[in-house]
């Protein structure tokens, strides 16, 4: 992901003011060694550019890849585990903040037998650290948090990338409850008479969740949704996204953009 990423990114906007790359060290200068030398699955001179997927890059830059790299990727040491990601330099946080403008998450464990906690902070509060991160960067146009899960296409991968420019509504309610405990009656007509696609991701995943609260959201919240959708008069797609296991039978997302490209 990394490599694909960061190749994408540097081949396709090579204007690209800076990069600001998270990876686990105990400070600046690991991580800068680390993306240089030490590790084999990360973005790094000594292993991926080596590869035919630099390629193109390689034939632009040749001898200057390195500094072309280097003076638009920065290598930060922290945790996505922790709150701002453990960065403890305030200065390098600001400058972060200020500079920021598109934030990607496709930081997770997919170890299924990973301690608990591990994966929680991972993939749990990890994204929320993300979230709350991304809240700080003034200049903020948009967060994208890549899931790892598999998802392959066997079709023509275009149709999958879309951008909708519309307006969000929050609205109070609750999964556990008939029509959402949407008390106000225009308002769920107007969804009924609006809605074209529902998308339902809300659950528990917490096993040692009490019985009632974890029915009343997995059992009885899949019921409500598909009972509201019912009512959606120009319904056309219903969808539940599982929290357990799922795989589609298509070709990588990260791959995507590669189809028609060098």
């Amino acid at each position: 992901m990394n490599a694909f990423f960061g190749e994408k990114i540097l081949r396709v906007q090579p204007n690209v003011k800076r990069i600001y790359l998270l990876l686990r060290a105990s400070d600046n200068e690991s991580a800068t060694q680390q993306f240089c030398h030490e590790v084999p699955h990360l973005v790094l001179f000594d292993y991926v550019i080596g590869q035919d997927l630099f390629n193109v890059l390689r034939k632009s830059w040749g001898a200057n890849l390195e500094s072309f790299i280097f003076e638009r990727v920065t290598p930060i040491a922290g945790d996505i585990s922790d709150e701002n990601f453990g960065i403890k330099d305030s200065i390098l946080r600001e400058e972060m903040w200020n500079e920021i403008d598109i934030v990607l998450n496709s930081a997770a464990t997919t170890n299924f037998d990973e301690r608990y906690d591990i994966a929680s902070g991972i993939n749990t509060y990890g994204a929320l650290h993300v979230l709350n991160f991304a809240k700080k960067c003034i200049k903020l146009k948009v967060l994208v948090h890549a899931s790892t899960g598999q998802c392959r296409l066997e079709l023509c991968p275009y149709t999958l990338i879309s951008y909708f420019d519309c307006p969000v509504t929050p609205i109070a309610g609750d999964i556990s409850d008939e029509n959402f405990g949407i008390k106000d009656s225009i308002l769920r007509e107007e969804m009924w008479n609006e809605i074209d696609i529902v998308l339902n991701s809300a659950a528990t995943t917490n096993f040692d969740e009490r019985y009632d609260i974890a029915s009343g959201i997995n059992t009885y919240g899949a019921l409500h949704v598909l009972n509201f959708a019912k009512k959606c008069i120009k319904l056309k797609v219903l969808v539940h996204a599982s929290t357990g296991q799922c795989r589609l039978e298509l070709c990588p997302y990260t791959l995507i953009s590669y189809f028609d490209c060098p």
